[in-house]
């Protein structure tokens, strides 16, 4: 990750302070969210919630409640701690980030008929949140935004931009037809790839195509697209340069938030 200013945090609060993150699988393994360790800080001690979705500004939470908790919270308890848990993978090992936010817990509703105790509720902040709150949600609001707005900033594949990608290797699998090439990492971009393959490209023309990169935890990273163009590689009649184009709605956001912290890290 670039090196974060203060001027950073207070440019990504006020740009994304009220826009609300869903907390999917997706979102969940891309901030490093630990679900298990979320929970309310009430006056008889610590209540396990489920966090749904937050802003910058408040969260809406899943939690088991009874009738007579939820009288004492309205009439005796207008300050209540959400406390979230982040694990971070820095290098050389993972760090976890641990923080509470203070909020008034509203809007209590019912999740189901056949869970009278579960309820959704909104737990609106009366302090503006830690800036590592702040970090983790910018930027990955940033890496949507960016994925528009500089989809055609292409990053040329080296051992240097690697790096910085938090890329495992220039090798990639094209599978075209559902048929496995092995390839080379050109160049990326939120809008497409170029790749060296072996034999004849001709065919692969105008073909739905999935690539699948591998990041430096030797996890991979699965992007569907469809094949534009071919050029010969120069001195190599055996390779082909294919072009690949990402729509943005088939982009991982693993895949948006690898080419954005590249780019805030040039």
């Amino acid at each position: 990750m670039a090196i974060v200013t203060n001027q950073i945090i207070k440019d990504l609060y006020n740009k994304y302070r009220s826009i609300e993150v869903t907390f999917n699988k997706e979102v969940i393994k891309s901030t490093g969210l630990q679900p298990k360790k979320v929970f309310l800080k009430l006056k008889e001690g610590p209540h396990a919630c489920l966090l749904y979705a937050t802003s910058l500004e408040s969260a809406r939470i899943l939690v088991s409640l009874t009738d007579t908790m939820v009288s004492n919270i309205i009439e005796e308890e207008p300050n209540i701690s959400l406390r979230l848990s982040f694990l971070r993978d820095d290098q050389p090992k993972p760090v976890e980030l641990n923080f509470f936010i203070q909020g008034r817990l509203s809007n209590f509703t019912k999740y189901s008929a056949n869970q009278p105790d579960l309820y959704f509720s909104t737990l609106t902040y009366s302090t503006r949140p830690p800036d590592d709150l702040i970090e983790i949600l910018g930027f990955l609001l940033e890496a949507n935004v960016n994925a528009t707005k500089r989809k055609e900033d292409r990053v040329l594949v080296t051992a240097d931009s690697m790096k910085k990608l938090d890329l495992g290797s220039k090798n990639c699998v094209l599978l075209v037809d559902s048929l496995p090439r092995k390839g080379i990492l050109r160049d990326l971009s939120f809008s497409g790839a170029k790749v060296i393959v072996p034999g004849n490209a001709k065919f692969l023309i105008n073909k739905a195509a999935e690539l699948k990169i591998i990041n430096s935890k030797g996890e991979y990273i699965s992007i569907e697209g469809q094949i534009l163009r071919f050029e010969e590689v120069q001195g190599r009649r055996d390779l082909a340069a294919i072009a690949i184009h990402f729509p943005l709605e088939a982009l991982p956001l693993a895949y948006k938030v690898m080419i954005n912290n590249f780019l805030l890290k040039r």
